[in-house]
């Protein structure tokens, strides 16, 4: 079973690409108000003003640094020149259903409380244990939704628990052409974790080049190219003729099956022929 923590996601779009600096709207979380937070915060500093919000809202239970979770990131459909930052209420101090964070103003020229629209991604469930260093959820055989007795580290001598956590960054290159070598590393600074590069994940492709595939080893080929836009299509080139060679295919289209075996059966026949000789004889008389 999953842990069913409370996940809500706040959507600042920016349509009009018009905010600037001092823009601000105020959030209520646990029926506290938040400070003015820019339109633009960053992740850490929106997860520190909802931990501290909900630390005077929950007064006297402590609110851990961790127990609220913030990520940002950008979306050009759903928040146009904004950000969408998902909240995770994963802490113990924060468990169960908690109530959805409101709007209650948003201050400047540009910016309206309908440009914050905030949403629960997945409510949260009371009563299920969390993956701790001392505990793994477990649920009912017959009802995945309900919590169960779960093992400790206490009651299991040695038993290692852990949650891996981490971020996945993707990378666009959008003034490079082509496609670029992957991205080299530098971790003596990383302690107890890695990092993996994932080349190609969406190949380069050049505007000034074109691949041709599907083409047979050791055949020429002639093409000419010409470029192609909204406006038309430009001049071809001259053409040119390239012969590709590769790996040459394995051979297709054989079967194999058993054959029986049997001695080949020949025959030699030796006959002989007879001729009869023919002799002539001639006579004359001389006088």
């Amino acid at each position: 079973m999953d842990e069913q923590f409370e996940i809500q996601q706040i959507v600042v779009s920016n349509p009009s690409n018009n905010f600037v600096a001092g823009e601000t709207y105020t959030l209520k979380i646990m029926g506290t108000n938040t400070n003015p937070i820019p339109w633009d915060v960053s992740e850490s500093a929106l997860q520190l003003e909802l931990t501290n919000t909900a630390q005077l809202a929950l007064t006297p239970t402590v609110v851990s640094a961790n127990d609220i979770i913030v990520t940002r990131r950008t979306n050009a459909d759903v928040a146009p020149h904004g950000f969408i930052y998902n909240v995770y209420f994963s802490g113990s101090s924060v468990t169960g259903n908690v109530a959805t964070v409101t709007v209650v103003t948003a201050t400047g020229a540009h910016i309206a409380q309908s440009n914050i629209v905030v949403s629960t991604i997945r409510q949260g469930v009371a009563g299920v244990s969390t993956l701790t260093a001392n505990s793994i959820p477990l649920a009912l055989p017959d009802d995945s939704t309900t919590a169960s007795r779960y093992l400790s580290s206490a009651a299991v001598d040695k038993l290692e628990v852990y949650k891996v956590n981490g971020f996945l960054w993707t990378i666009k290159f959008r003034s490079s052409l082509g496609n670029i070598p992957k991205l080299g590393k530098q971790t003596s600074a990383l302690l107890g974790g890695t990092l993996t590069v994932q080349d190609d994940f969406v190949p380069g492709s050049a505007s000034n080049t074109y691949v041709i595939s599907n083409l047979l080893p050791g055949i020429p080929y002639y093409s000419h190219v010409a470029a192609w836009t909204d406006i038309g299509i430009g001049s071809f080139s001259s053409s040119a003729s390239i012969i590709p060679s590769s790996k040459v295919s394995g051979v297709q289209n054989l079967a194999a099956a058993y054959a029986l075996y049997e001695r080949e059966v020949q025959e030699i026949r030796l006959a002989a022929s007879r001729v009869m000789e023919i002799q002539e004889i001639s006579t004359a008389l001389h006088m």
